[in-house]
């Protein structure tokens, strides 16, 4: 059983660790001033060793901040990155970074199945039904939890009908796409770069995110060829069954071929899908899908130790045990149940149960599967319920040694030599030697090569250097398959070098130069990127598929504002709306990523903007089936500040969403003692709303959308009259609706819900707002009185009223003439004014005049200087506008300096 890989993960980091914070901008998205009072904070994580994800993380970041919120952007390592998001090193459920846990941060998932395995962990993790879905076991690091999607997917495990199938995901689709438990940024174009020597599966571009890493030995390859792979990763654990925090792709380019093939079944990467008998030689079932056989080849270990039928159930039984830590467990026990009983060749019995491990019989034990070693070779389990892809997702099993294993504590597995690790703990290239019983279970009874996991797979682990940071696989010439494959050309790479080297344009220059001849999808490879390493001569394969997977900021869940809600200020004034107010933000968060901005730009058209973690192109009956006219959230800043004012934040922008709202008055303008009101909203313009409400997906679906009415009223509400209407979204209650007020005063205005599929609409020929109305029930301005004999109500679903919008309307006209008469006004008032002053003055100048024309001044400038006043005066009466008045104002004050300088002179 395989599972979706983290190639990058982020997630918070205690207060005391020694990271760096960047608060820069890469791309040039504007950025607003800086608030004096945030409307919320959060940190967001990027890895430090993916460029591209740094980039991304700070368009985010900055978009972010732009909208109003104190966004921080730090850097952490890969190995903490995954330690804190998914190993749950400061407690679980997550805690918030201020508490010393994450927010925010980037993650690429990928490398699952590309079969539509939508009712577990397989391909995607949004199912919680307990502590195995969560970290530190599982894998869905939101902490988010929906009833409703995690009913739909156990029925969509056990649906064989396709029709039906289709159904239950569609409903799984939509509520994903209207939760937004993190906001997925989108879907790469996985580019790979090697040597064109170098033939996966015998061609020239059979290579896939399902078995990279898996497959090693059906490249073709000059004879004892190295494959050296240059990984932006660093290796952090080689344990075959990895934990949560372990979940690394990085790491599967190594441990992946120490088993045989993917086991009893493999996946083919020439076919989409395609998987096929690999040890086992027969793979059945009985009529109802309960009870499973397979029997498999004989064949040994790389120690040299016949694998028996005891190791497959030894594997599913570790797999189940919750001290092993395995990733998949919530998945299995999905499939499985929780009580497990496994009987061995020897006779003996063990049991699993939630979890627990028991060598007796636990008292009050419910049997869900028997697993059952009947001979060597073969194998029975059963099943609780009929599983759709339990063929090969179940059948499907990768051997461990259990001649090994069983002798090392299982807590200790992923912590110990098993995985790579020295006492240390640190990786190592130093093996450990152990010894078995040969009376039990054959071959020599010691092995002093183990570097970490050892398996029954082609290629066999041989350390790792921390100076090179290269992990190291060489070729197990006593593979079972090594004459087949060898017969096709294949099987032919003698080592395999996997190498960290963090940044793409070293990768690229260590392929230029030889020292690297495989580059990693993981490097976010774009179109330049595709053109450089082509011309070195280099063979690069695009590959689109659903085991791509997809790239995302994860979100905390259980943080009280984006989570839960209850740290908004909806969610506090009123408990009960804490989970929409939640919803609202996450919305609004969506709405602020440019996600087509970062896939033209960043990467070059190599990618497709996200929407949920089920990949566009994935389908039940066909591909891209699943969708029904759900789209990526566009960019869009205002939208996103109303979904906060929906929340109870102040933007500035009305909500969209509910309640009620008024426009922001503009303030009146003061001129002396008048004051002109100016209306909220001038005749003429066009009034925008835009929205959603909820109601079932599934009808929405089924009707192509609903009728949305826009309703006006004058009288303070007392009425409403419905104005003009258009159609949402199709399979969607998301709607944006104009009109333009036709008379002034006081309006307000509304949205009305109507629940009226618009198939419904288009077949009635209901062609305006008021005919739609009247088919509604009369508690909503309808005319159907549903209590009236033969009475008939069309709506599909209840209809619901929008928020109340306020408007004051008015004219420009208005404006300018209470402009004009004001001036007028305080222009006659401030003319008197100024002609009393002057008369004033003309007094008082005269009086200096009396006392200038006694001294040293000469009577004929004297006699000038009276003419100028006396000519001044008698033009305040003439003037007309305030400018002219405060020219006379200029004037006279010119006047009296020279008056006072006249004075100064004559002493």
């Amino acid at each position: 059983m395989r599972f979706p890989f983290f190639s990058d993960t982020a997630k918070g980091v205690t207060l005391g660790l020694l990271t760096f914070m960047l608060v820069f901008s890469s791309i040039p998205i504007p950025v607003a001033a800086a608030a004096t009072q945030p409307l919320f904070s959060m940190t967001l994580e990027a890895p430090t060793n993916n460029p591209t994800r740094r980039q991304i993380a700070s368009i985010i970041q900055n978009s972010f901040s732009s909208a109003g919120i104190s966004t921080n952007l730090i850097f952490v390592s890969f190995t903490q990155l995954l330690d804190f998001l998914l190993g749950c090193s400061n407690g679980c459920p997550a805690k918030t970074f201020s508490q010393g846990g994450w927010d925010a941060g980037f993650v690429g998932n990928g490398g699952g199945t590309v079969l539509p395995d939508f009712g577990t962990q397989n391909v995607m993790f949004y199912k919680n039904e307990g502590p195995n879905d969560i970290p530190p076991t599982g894998s869905n690091y939101y902490f988010w939890k929906n009833t409703t999607f995690n009913q739909l997917a156990d029925q969509y495990g056990s649906t064989f009908d396709k029709t039906q199938a289709l159904v239950i995901a569609q409903k799984m689709v939509q509520i994903a796409a209207q939760e937004r438990p993190g906001i997925i940024t989108f879907y790469p174009v996985n580019v790979y770069a090697y040597s064109p020597s170098f033939k996966p599966w015998g061609t020239a571009n059979a290579v896939t995110s399902t078995t990279v890493g898996l497959d090693w030995a059906h490249w073709k390859t000059p004879a004892d060829a190295a494959i050296n792979v240059g990984s932006t990763g660093p290796l952090d654990a080689v344990n075959s069954l990895p934990t949560a925090a372990q979940n690394s792709f990085y790491d599967r380019l190594i441990y992946g071929s120490i088993q045989a093939g993917t086991g009893t079944e493999e996946a083919d990467s020439r076919g989409a899908g395609v998987y096929f008998n690999a040890l086992a030689t027969s793979i059945t079932s009985s009529s109802d899908h309960l009870t499973w056989t397979e029997t498999v080849k004989p064949h040994n270990f790389q120690d040299g130790v016949a694998v028996t039928a005891d190791d497959y159930i030894f594997t599913v039984m570790s797999q189940l045990r919750l001290d092993v830590g395995w990733v998949g467990l919530g998945t299995i026990s999905t499939q499985l149940g929780i009580g497990d009983q496994f009987n061995f060749l020897n006779g003996t019995s063990r049991y699993v149960v939630n979890g627990t491990y028991f060598t007796t019989k636990p008292s009050g034990f419910t049997q869900t599967s028997l697993w059952t070693a009947v001979d060597k070779n073969t194998f029975t389990f059963t099943m609780p319920v009929a599983y759709v892809f339990a063929d090969p997702l179940v059948t499907l099993v990768s051997p461990l040694p259990m001649h090994i294993y069983e002798k090392v504590p299982a807590k200790t597995w992923s912590s110990s030599f098993l995985s790579g690790f020295n006492a240390q703990g640190a990786l190592t290239n130093t093996p450990t030697t152990v010894t078995w019983s040969t009376a039990t279970y054959g071959g020599n009874g010691s092995y002093a090569h183990v570097f970490g996991p050892v398996g029954d797979g082609p290629y066999m682990y041989r350390g790792y250097d921390a100076v090179s940071q290269t992990g190291t696989l060489t070729r197990f010439d006593g593979y079972w398959n090594a004459t087949g494959l060898q017969a096709l050309g294949e099987f032919t790479v003698k080592t395999v070098h996997v190498v960290h080297v963090q940044e793409k344009q070293a990768a690229i220059a260590g392929l230029a130069n030889g020292q690297l001849n495989y580059l990693d999808s993981n490097y976010n490879f774009n179109a330049n990127d595709v053109n450089s390493m082509t011309a070195l001569g280099a063979y690069v394969a695009k590959v689109q598929d659903p085991a791509n997977g997809w790239q995302e900021m994860v979100l905390n869940d259980q943080a009280p504002i984006w989570g839960t809600g209850t740290g908004t200020p909806l969610g506090t004034q009123n408990p009960t709306k804490a989970d929409f107010a939640a919803r609202m933000v996450r919305k609004a968060l969506s709405y602020l990523v440019p996600r087509q901005y970062i896939v033209d730009n960043l990467l070059l058209g190599l990618a497709a903007p996200g929407i949920t973690q089920f990949y566009p192109t994935a389908g039940i009956i066909h591909a891209g089936d699943i969708y029904t006219g759900i789209t990526a959230d566009p960019y869009n800043p205002t939208l996103a500040k109303s979904f906060l004012t929906a929340a109870g934040y102040q933007t500035g922008v009305p909500s969209s969403v509910g309640g009620s709202f008024s426009f922001q008055p503009i303030p009146p303008i003061i001129i002396g003692s008048a004051t002109i009101t100016v209306p909220s909203f001038l005749l003429g313009n066009t009034l925008t709303l835009a929205g959603a409400f909820k109601a079932d997906p599934i009808i929405a679906q089924i009707h192509g959308g609903f009728a949305v009415i826009l309703q006006q009223s004058s009288n303070g509400g007392t009425s409403w009259t419905p104005v003009t209407f258009v159609l949402t979204s199709p399979s969607s209650t998301a709607y944006t609706i104009s009109y333009s007020p036709p008379v002034t005063g006081s309006l307000e205005y509304r949205v009305l819900f109507t629940g009226i599929g618009a198939d419904y609409v288009k077949t009635g020929g209901y062609n305006n707002a008021s005919i739609i109305q009247a088919q509604l029930d009369v508690a909503y301005g309808g005319s159907v009185n549903p209590k009236a004999p033969r009475a008939v109500l069309i709506n599909a679903t209840t209809p619901q009223f929008g928020p109340v919008t306020t408007l004051t309307v008015g004219t420009l006209a208005d404006v300018v003439n209470a402009l004009v008469t004001a001036q007028g006004s305080q222009l006659q008032s401030a003319a008197n004014q100024l002609t009393a002053s002057l008369n004033t003055l003309q007094s008082n100048t005269q009086t200096a005049l009396n006392t200038l024309q006694g001294t040293a001044a000469k009577a004929s400038d004297v006699t000038a200087l009276q003419n100028s006043l006396n000519s001044q005066s008698s033009q305040i009466g003439n003037l007309t506008n305030i400018s002219y008045a405060a020219l006379a104002v200029a004037v006279v004050l010119g006047l009296l300096a020279i008056v006072l300088s006249m004075r100064k002179r004559s002493m």
